[in-house]
Order: structure tokens, then sequence, then C-alpha cells
């Protein structure tokens, strides 16, 4: 638990969640170009039912959709891909930990500490709050993995589907491009 008068550890749970969210937001970038490159039709008629809807998504979410529109237009790259979306998956499950659980820290210096999870549903019993023993270290560790692991490999995929884009819908694709720039631009990341 954190304590009014313990800075340090104040200090080290907005680091370890900040690090973490500021890695969710660089990968979702990536991804939401997946998106956004993988399915040309969704801009033919923006309210068409069944255009998927973007704004409100989840980090889950995301990638969820952009499973969904690579097994459609691109299942050749879901294939290719599979060990993405298995780190991104085990990302998104550490990602929600250090986003919404209760840190208890379990020393002073917080080289360890508790994340008090949701336990595993069992048939037929409530779900209580369990805790997971993690050091710092750990912790850190596990999000530079999860960053180096996704980062090259989504890239990757987000300009496969852009090329395939540029070359099947050249007039759709310089629409998104261009849009595309301009929130890189703003947010750094080119």
């Amino acid at each position: 638990m954190i304590r009014p008068d313990n800075t340090r550890q104040y200090e080290m749970d907005m680091r370890l969640r900040g690090a973490t969210l500021q890695v969710s937001a660089y990968i979702e970038v990536f991804l939401m170009n997946v998106i956004y490159y993988s399915n040309s039709k969704q801009y033919g008629n923006p309210i068409e039912p069944g255009t998927p809807k973007t704004r409100h998504l989840t980090f889950g979410g995301k990638i969820k959709l952009a499973k969904d529109l690579l097994n459609e237009f691109h299942p050749d790259l879901l294939i290719e891909y599979k060990k993405l979306f298995e780190d991104l998956d085990k990302f998104l499950k550490i990602r929600n930990r250090m986003a919404h659980c209760f840190f208890e820290w379990l020393d002073e210096k917080c080289l360890s500490l508790n994340i008090w999870d949701n336990a595993d549903q069992f048939a037929g019993k409530l779900r209580f709050f369990t805790p997971k023993k993690i050091t710092t270290l750990q912790v850190i560790d596990s999000i530079n993995d999860y960053f180096n692991d996704i980062t090259f490999p989504v890239i990757s995929l987000q300009n496969e589907v852009e090329l395939r884009l540029k070359k099947n819908d050249p007039v759709v694709y310089s629409m998104i491009e261009n849009e595309v720039n301009k929130v890189l631009k703003k947010s750094g990341y080119l």
C-alpha cells in the first residue's frame, strides 16, 4: 500500500505504471495504422453497417479488430504474424494489471510488490482478488522485453498492409497517409 508519507513508493508506482502505458501508447499507434490500412472498403461509406468503429476501442479491442480485419482481408499476414499477436495478448494482460490493479509495496525500497488482480474464475465460485508477488526489476524487464519483442513486428506488419493498400487502392492510401502523417508528426513518432 502506498502510504501518504512514502514518496518513494508513490514515485515508483507512477514510474512503473507510466512506463507501461507509454509503451502501450507507442504500440497502439502502429496497431491503429494496421487497422486503418487493412480495409480500404471502410472508407467508401463510413456509416455503413459493419464498418469498424475505432473511436472508443480499448487496447484489447484494437488487438481484436486488427486480428479480425487481417483474418478477413489479409489472412496470410495473420498467419505470418501469429507470434506478434500472441505477444500482444500477453502484453495486454500485463498492461491491464499495471493500469488497473492495486499495488501493495512489500518494502520501503520498492524492490518488490504484490499486484492485486482478479483470481481466475472457478466454476460455480465467486471471483476474489489475489496478490501476485513480483519484483520491480521483473516488471521493468518484462515491459522492456515486450517493447522489444512487439515494436519491430508491429511496424513490419503496418508496412506490409500499407504497401498492399498503396498498390490496390492508391486514392484511399493517399487519404489515409496524409492523416496518419499528421498524427505521427504531432506525437513525435515521425
